[in-house]
Formats: structure tokens, C-alpha cells, sequence
């Protein structure tokens, strides 16, 4: 997975206190130079809850041995979470100003720790299965960051399996690196020619100081300072936005950590803003109920329109949403959002919504003001744009604000209980204590059974994506996963219409989006040589998708179209028609060749587009016998 860097790295440690501290080069505390830790981008840490500990000990005993979960993680300290890009979840552990590895979802496997040297030397009385020794010959090599080779093996326990992690110690013992194992431990005892060990990290020199207990309580303290000069930036940027634009200020809240400090920075700002709540009808019950609560404690007026059943009456028409076909946004969030706004709000608004450069790229660009295309009248803005994760929490805590408690149960961010931007680890935590995902996971095996898709389309939620990502491709290539296997079988004889749920996408930067699908089955081949007319495309047959700028086209009817404006979204729409339902059923009858100025077209009983000669000019496009179905569109 590349490297995301969505801000600077802010986490730094004294080590003298034994604290995470926020930016600053000194410790405000004790005057120590602080140090920064070298952590994954984006950066964007959080603490790790009890349960995130728990869990983690469970994992470690379970993988290296039992007692080894309290060894890496005692308790009296504090422990950070980074989550870092991978196939699935994946986070690094952050213990007394180290990473001592991470741990990560692998499917189809489930949960493992991948450990660094300092999480060995800490488990090392525990995990002796886990351990390799090495003659003291071949430690040159490995800590220039080579592989262990067999011939360097003196020891391993009959027990290790290939491909196991483990740690590399010289022959006193001291841990010099981690790795995964290329061997099982017998093969690595007849110490042949090949890599035994994979190297993934060299120890360095240890600090073998004890380090300080400490927790929460003193973090914040320690951090204070700085917590209150980010909080008076967020305060001032707050009221230089009601002198601006002198319209009522709400707060857009999700029920989650990010909007639940947007709300509280308004209120200590001076202002008395609406709370806004657009119920998607996919919302966890806890994030309904913390809603309720926040209104009724804050005594402000809270303004809540439902989507009811739109999800569930609009996947027949759409299928299961993914990653790159969000279609639910528009019809779940953006609609009731829309009526939301335009009923109390007819002057306009501005909405303080809880956005944080470092969740993603687009709202990294998108800015701390903007204008909702799709939304008249709303000006959105993001107070905390600039936080990173951890001054968020540490904002919580130094005003012991009540908080979602599914953070607490180890989801690190709140939305719809099914979202496809979802990990498999994260639905797994869902599933697990929400009654109402069995209704969702009905749904995907009749439609797995139904288009005859194998039993990882549903174990491995692929459903997530209308195009597979290349890292999930080859995963399921290890799998032995036949991936033609995941073309959906639509049937042929129906008619053809196309369904599309237009809007402005909020993960974006500002881009508007539409998300449709047609009602059967495309002739991808022929609808890519017609998308022609609409730019140079790209097909790409392996993942039956056809591709030209700002539309894709999938094979099993689904489409996306990306575009700056309304007006282009809609011109690309009108066209899209046009040019599918002659792809699929052009009856030769030459009407556009005629207006084709270039002569890229010509007739072997239906239409075909040179792509040499065409010139993208649309003017072949118009009145066609074909052209003859419906276009349903919800907003």
C-alpha cells in the first residue's frame, strides 16, 4: 500500500516522562527534548481503549504464547493506535515512545501481530516457539537488513510453521531482529541452502531505563497548553464565520467523536447552534440514542429528518453499494440532508461539520470552507480541520464529554452499520454486537446465491467494490479464487433502464458524483468502442470495465460519473443513454453516420467507432430508433 501523507506528523514522546506529547520539541512538563516517532502516514493516532488492549493481549497469546499479551502491553502505560494503509485494518501499537509492531486484519485469516524487535525482547520469556537463534556469524548480515539463511540457524523449536513471525536472537540470547519465517522449524534445523528467516526489521540499541506509569489524566494535563491554543484557533474561526456570512450556525452531527467536538467548540464559542441530524436509517442504535442524549443535555433544538426505508427500497434497483459506487450517500444522506436545509433554512445555513484533513485525501484538499453544490443555501465549514485524531480525544477527556460507546468496543470511526467503506475487521465488530446486521448479511448471501458468486464474494465482503483493487485481485490469485467467477450472471431479456442517484459526494473535494445502474447485463466490448464519443477509452476486459474521463462503465450495469458541475453530470447522463442502449441495440439503420463530420463510423450490421478518427464531438448523437426506455433518477 503507498504512503499517504495527509498532514505532519505531530506525535512526539518524552521519555522522560513517559508521555505522548503534541507538536512541541520540548516537553512542557519536565523541559526533556522531546522525540519524534516514526510512525505510518497518514499519522492520525488514537488512544487504545481497555478493549483495544484486551484484544491486543488475546492475539498475542494466542499467537506467541500464553502470558505474552501482558508482557507487551503492562498495565500503567499508555498505548496509541495508528492506523495505517493496508488490504484491510491495520494499526500500529505505540507503547512507551515506541511501535512494537502492528496489528493487522489478513484475509482471509483473520487477526495477526506483525512484531518489531521491542515487542520481542519484551515477550521474549514467553515465546519460545517464536524464536529463532542465529550464529553470531551471520549477524553481520542481517543487520545490514539481509535475510537469515539456513546454514546461519543454530536453533528453532519443531513447532514453528512457515510463515509464521518470529524473532531472530544471536546466540546470548539478545533479540537482534524480526521476520517472518520461510521455513517450518524442522526444515530450518536441517540448516539447508534458501532463506529461513525474512528479515523485516533490525533492532537497535535498547533504552534499558525503566519507564514512568502514567495515564490519561496525565496526558492531558501535560498537553494542556496546547489543547487550549488549538481549541481558541477552532473558537475563533468559528466566530469570524457567523461576522462573515451572518447566517444561523448549525452543527451537522453524526454521533460520532469529530462532530461531538465541532458541537462543544461552538458552544464555547458563544453560540447556540442547531444540531442537525439526517437519520440514514442504517444508523447503529447507540449512535441514534447518543444523539438524543447530546440535544437533551445541551438543552439546543434538534432538527431530524429521516431516510426510513430508502436503502432497503432502492437495492433492487442498485445492488450492494461499494467503495467506488456509493449510490447510498445520495439517496441515505444527501436527500434527507437536502429537505433538512431547505425546510428550516430558507435564507441558508452554515453547517459546522466535524472534517479532519487527516482521514482522507479529498478532505485534505477540500479546505476548512466550502460551498455544498447540492445543498442550497448550505455553506459547510470544519473548525477542526487541522486536528489530528489525538487532540480530538484529548479535547474529550479534558472536558469529560461523554462519548459514542462503540469506540470503546473498537470501531475507530461512526457511520452506517454496513458502509462498503468499511474493513472486513470493522463489519466483524459490527456483526458481532448489532442484532439488526443479519438483516445485511440475508440480503448478501440471497444475492450471492442468486447470481451463482462464490462463497468469498460474501466471507471476503467483495461486495465492497464494483472493481476490485489491485492489491484484492492478487490476494484472491494466492486464494486459488477464480476471478471470472465474479462477473454477475443478469439475466438478457429484460428491458433496458437506467436508475441513478446523482449528488455531491461528501468524501470529496468538492466534486459532484452519480452512481447508476442499468437493468441487465452490458456488452462491455461494444459499449467501450460507443464511450468513445465521449473521450478516449480504456477497457479493461479481465475486470469487464470500460473506462473514459470521469465514467466508468461495469460490465454488470453499474456506472459512475464524476464531474464538476450539475450541468456536465447531466450532459454526461443524457449521452451515457443514448450511447448504451445503441450499443445493445443498434439496429444498423445508419442515422448517425451520417451526422458523423470525421467518418469514424461505419456499419458491419450495427455501428462501430474508429477511435483513430473520432474526434469526441457528440454530434452523432440525437434522434435513434433504439433509443426508447426509461430514466428513473433519485436525489
Amino acid at each position: 500500500m503507498s504512503i499517504v501523507r495527509l498532514g505532519s506528523n505531530v506525535l512526539r514522546w518524552c521519555d522522560s516522562c513517559n508521555l505522548p506529547i503534541l507538536e512541541l520539541k520540548n516537553c512542557p512538563s519536565c523541559g526533556s527534548h522531546t522525540k519524534e516517532i516514526p510512525i505510518t502516514p497518514p499519522g492520525d493516532c488514537r488512544p487504545a481503549f481497555a478493549h483495544d488492549i484486551k484484544h491486543i493481549r488475546k492475539i498475542a497469546d494466542s499467537q506467541f504464547g500464553q502470558g505474552c499479551g501482558n508482557l507487551l502491553l503492562p498495565d500503567g502505560h499508555i498505548v496509541l493506535l495508528n492506523r495505517c494503509p493496508s488490504l484491510d485494518k491495520m494499526e500500529e501499537i505505540i507503547f512507551d515512545g515506541q511501535v512494537l509492531g502492528s496489528i493487522i486484519f489478513d484475509p482471509p485469516f483473520g487477526e495477526k501481530i506483525i512484531i518489531r524487535p521491542p515487542a520481542a525482547a519484551r515477550m521474549q520469556e514467553k515465546m519460545r516457539k517464536s524464536l529463532v537463534k542465529a550464529d553470531d556469524g551471520a549477524l553481520p548480515s542481517i543487520r545490514k537488513s539481509s535475510n537469515l539463511m539456513g546454514p546461519g540457524v543454530l536453533e528453532a523449536s519443531s513447532e514453528l510453521e512457515a510463515g509464521s513471525e518470529v524473532a531472530v536472537t544471536d546466540e546470548g540470547g539478545t533479540v537482534v531482529a524480526t521476520g517472518i519465517a520461510k521455513k517450518s522449524g524442522t526444515e530450518m534445523m536441517e540448516r539447508g541452502k534458501g532463506v529461513a528467516v525474512k528479515i523485516r526489521w533490525v533492532a537497535e540499541e535498547r533504552d534499558g531505563r525503566q519507564k514512568k506509569k502514567n495515564d490519561w489524566d496525565m496526558v492531558v494535563r501535560v498537553n494542556s497548553d496546547h489543547i487550549e491554543k488549538k481549541v481558541q484557533i477552532a473558537k475563533n474561526f468559528i466566530i469570524d464565520l457567523e461576522r462573515k456570512y451572518r447566517k444561523p450556525i448549525a452543527v451537522s452531527f453524526s454521533g460520532g467523536k469529530d462532530s461531538l467536538v465541532t458541537l462543544h467548540l461552538a458552544l464555547e464559542a458563544g453560540v447556540r447552534p442547531d444540531i442537525l441530524f439526517a437519520n440514514t436509517g442504517l444508523e447503529l442504535e447507540e449512535t441514534v440514542s447518543e444523539i438524543q442524549r447530546v440535544a437533551e443535555e445541551t438543552g439546543l433544538r434538534l432538527l431530524w429528518e429521516d431516510a426510513g426505508e430508502a436503502f432497503w427500497d432502492n437495492l433492487d434497483y442498485f445492488g450492494p453499494p461499494g467503495k467506488d459506487f456509493r449510490w447510498c450517500c445520495k439517496i441515505c444522506k444527501l436527500g434527507p440532508t437536502t429537505r433538512l436545509i431547505s425546510k428550516n433554512y430558507p435564507d441558508g445555513v452554515i453547517s459546522l461539520i466535524g472534517q479532519r484533513s487527516y482521514e482522507s485525501e479529498q478532505r485534505m484538499r477540500k479546505g476548512s470552507v466550502w460551498i455544498n453544490p447540492w445543498v442550497p443555501g448550505q455553506i459547510g465549514a470544519s473548525p477542526i480541520q487541522k486536528w489530528p485524531a489525538l487532540l480530538v480525544w484529548l479535547f474529550i477527556f479534558s472536558r469529560n464529554l461523554q462519548f459514542n460507546p462503540w469506540y470503546e468496543r473498537g470501531l475507530d470511526r461512526i457511520g452506517c452499520y454496513l458502509c462498503p467503506s468499511s474493513d472486513i475487521a470493522e463489519l466483524d465488530i459490527v456483526k458481532n454486537g448489532f442484532l439488526k446486521y443479519s438483516r445485511w448479511e440475508e440480503y448478501l448471501e440471497k444475492y450471492r446465491e442468486s447470481r451463482e458468486l462464490p462463497e468469498e464474494w460474501g466471507s471476503l465482503a467483495l461486495w465492497r467494490w464494483k472493481r476490485l483493487p489491485p492489491a484484492m485481485r492478487n490476494r484472491l490469485r494466492d486464494l486459488n479464487v477464480d476471478l471470472t467467477e465474479m462477473e454477475v450472471s443478469e439475466a438478457d431479456n429484460v428491458s433496458l433502464r437506467l436508475r441513478i442517484a446523482k449528488g455531491y459526494r461528501p468524501c470529496t473535494d468538492g466534486e459532484m458524483s452519480t452512481e447508476g445502474v442499468f437493468s441487465r447485463r452490458l456488452d462491455i466490448e461494444r459499449v467501450a468502442n460507443l464511450l468513445n464519443v465521449l473521450g478516449p477509452v480504456e477497457l479493461l476486459n479481465e475486470e469487464n470495465i470500460a473506462k473514459t474521463d470521469g465514467v466508468v462503465v461495469f460490465g454488470e450495469g453499474g456506472v459512475s460519473i464524476k464531474e464538476k458541475d450539475e450541468k456536465s453530470i447531466d450532459n454526461i447522463v443524457d449521452a451515457l443513454e443514448q450511447l448504451v442502449a445503441r450499443a445493445m441495440f443498434c439496429v444498423g439503420c445508419g442515422i448517425c453516420i451520417g451526422r458523423c463530420k470525421s467518418d469514424a463510423i461505419s456499419l458491419d450490421y450495427q455501428i462501430l467507432i474508429d477511435p483513430k478518427k473520432c474526434i469526441h464531438c457528440r454530434e452523432c448523437l440525437g434522434e435513434c430508433p433504439v433509443q426508447r426506455f426509461e430514466k428513473d433518477i433519485e436525489i
